[in-house]
């Protein structure tokens, strides 16, 4: 398997789902580079990245940046110390995932080989012994600078060998060997699936990509299928676009292959943004790319990984990917914000917020999450030009669920859906929501039969945020949609109209607090307002979990609120009393 030999007592990795230090986990890993932010600048995006839900931080070792002179010693220095960055990310609670290529890509020169690899005669990413006597050396720079940090109580959970290498099975094997034999370990051994990737059977956990829109497609071609599929609960996992430009085939033309059913479908390059080119400069909305990601949620997703999740900045001029290095891109001779959730100048993008709600969804009911498959329903849109057909999906143990809508994409508008009704068929009998209108825009986790202790949430059209103990949920409310709690009919319930025999509504735009009291059992369901949810922050402290609204940008360190805000902010925090103010303490402003 992908675990062996390298398992340890950290990660478990079965067919269905992860865990780790034996408790369920949905990871959610977001790409930074770190020669591509200032040394100096490391830590605050650590922190926005941690806040924002983030567990796992991959990067990309480019050769390139650490070697362009041939007979020269890789520098591993300043921006380059890889080893400080992943000590760093150690110290703040963060795993790691490596992704040492050689060939990396990362729409760098070469795909990060220096010139001098790239313009050596040889067969580029095969097993050609003369490539492997180049890559030998530079693996062993990295086995020197980083074996100490990997092991069962190291932060380093995984290690990708190349990039979208579709049918070099042998090759991606020799990688692995040459990685593990001067020290390179990690319980998780990955490689990219997408393009109909020809992987070693059981030798790498193949993960996969989303990406809304690309920059690597024709400026006049229409929204591409590939793309478009993206926004729908769906059970087929390979995409053919991504890479397609690189690798000089037709998306049309590549054959995908089904999701290897040995490990759980997982993600390494959901699109937290987009790059620019020339030719194509794309500014995805927040919503765009929180679509997606909650797209692969109900679709069954075990691995939320998003490409980027910071941007940053070329170390140096021209070592980008552009026409003139033979690439069919030109990109920035230095920016790589890529609209990402934090950006190239340290601030949260547009999609910060989306994002860090379904994280702090997947963290919270993880335990619930790895043992409830994704089930589409009966009726379901018959193609992705169809704008008519709500798109949803179940995810159930087959007595408690969620149920996810997935109701926004770009380009092409998407209408109000009125009057929806959605049925479910669980062992504890059928279950109906609504009627109820889908506002276009709409991305919804709601609860159908979850427990809090011995009361239960029967159902609810507002989306599962957290929970702040095992019986205080949280829940925010859906813009235009009406948050409706539906109890056991012999609850006393307190907060909100009682609209029906157990149905409590609160209006979207105020929310509020349940008190919900049933035989001797308490339990508290918060709906956050809809205007709210964008100040939403989950965070997790030594003291326990905090439900905070906030403007600013906030983290913890140890039980205290930080904002990144040049003056202390006053924020809301909610706790056993219910909402009070807070002062924290502030931190100055970012900078690139």
């Amino acid at each position: 398997m992908a675990t062996a030999p390298d398992a340890d007592h950290r990660v478990g990795l079965t067919s269905r789902a992860l865990s780790r230090d034996g408790a369920p986990w949905v990871p959610v890993s977001g790409e930074i580079h770190y020669s591509r932010v200032p040394r100096e600048r490391w830590r605050e995006r650590l922190l926005l990245m941690r806040s924002g839900g983030v567990d796992v931080v991959s990067t990309y070792l480019f050769w390139i940046h650490h070697q362009p002179a041939a007979g020269a010693a890789p520098k591993f220095d300043g921006d380059l110390d890889v080893a400080a960055f992943v000590r760093l990310c150690h110290e703040l609670g963060l795993d790691v995932v490596l992704r040492i290529g050689p060939w990396c890509h990362g729409e760098v020169r070469n795909g990060g080989l220096p010139d001098w690899v790239q313009g050596t005669p040889v067969a580029h990413r095969t097993d050609d012994p003369a490539y492997l006597d180049l890559v030998r050396p530079w693996f062993a720079a990295l086995g020197a600078e980083l074996a100490g940090l990997c092991g069962p109580d190291g932060p380093v959970i995984g290690i990708q060998v190349e990039n979208e290498l579709y049918d070099q099975p042998g090759h991606l094997l020799t990688l692995k060997r040459m990685a593990r034999d001067v020290g390179l370990r990690a319980p998780l051994w990955t490689a990219t699936a997408w393009g109909g990737a020809d992987l070693p059977p059981e030798e790498v956990l193949p993960l996969y990509s989303g990406y809304g829109d690309g920059f690597w497609v024709d400026a006049s071609a229409p929204w591409d299928t590939t793309f478009r599929a993206h926004f729908f609960p769906s059970h087929e996992w390979d995409d053919p676009g991504v890479g397609a430009d690189v690798r000089g085939t037709a998306a049309a033309d590549i054959t995908v292959r089904p999701r290897d059913e040995a490990f759980p479908p997982a993600t390494c390059e959901l699109g937290g943004g987009m790059a620019t080119t020339y030719h194509r400069r794309l500014v995805p909305t927040g919503a765009d790319i929180a679509a997606v990601g909650h797209a692969k949620i109900a679709s069954g997703s075990a691995w939320q990984g998003y490409y980027m999740y910071a941007g940053g900045t070329n170390p140096a001029a021209d070592l980008q990917e552009s026409h003139a290095t033979a690439y069919p891109n030109d990109l920035p001779r230095y920016d790589y914000d890529f609209h990402a959730a934090v950006s190239s100048a340290g601030l949260p993008g547009p999609s910060h917020a989306a994002l860090r709600r379904q994280h702090a969804f997947l963290r919270a009911f993880a335990p619930l999450l790895v043992d409830m498959p994704s089930t589409l329903p009966e009726v379901r849109p018959a193609g992705v030009e169809d704008t008519g057909t709500l798109r949803w999906a179940l995810r159930s143990d087959g007595r408690t669920g969620f149920v996810l809508l997935s109701w926004h994409q770009p380009h092409v508008p998407l209408p109000d859906l009125h009057g929806v009704r959605l049925g479910l068929e669980l062992p504890g009998g059928r279950t109906t929501l609504g009627p109820v209108d889908v506002p276009a825009g709409t991305l919804a986790r709601w609860p159908v039969g979850l427990r809090l202790g011995a009361v239960e949430v029967r159902s609810a059209t507002a989306s599962a945020l957290t929970l702040l103990d095992p019986t205080t949920l949280v829940l925010v409310a859906e813009e235009g949609v009406p948050a409706d709690v539906r109890f056991d009919a012999r609850a006393t319930v307190t907060g909100g109209t009682e609209v029906e025999q157990g149905l409590h509504r609160l209006p979207h735009r105020r929310g509020g607090v349940l008190e919900v009291a049933l035989d001797g059992a308490r339990a508290t369901v918060v709906v956050v307002p809809s205007g709210d949810a964008d100040r939403a922050w989950v965070l997790d402290r030594p003291a326990g979990r905090l439900l905070v609204l906030s403007d600013a940008a906030l983290w913890t360190e140890g039980d205290a609120l930080v904002a990144r805000a040049s003056a202390a902010p006053e924020v809301d925090v909610h706790g056993p009393d219910g909402w009070r103010t807070a002062a924290v303490r502030a931190e100055g402003s970012p900078r690139p």
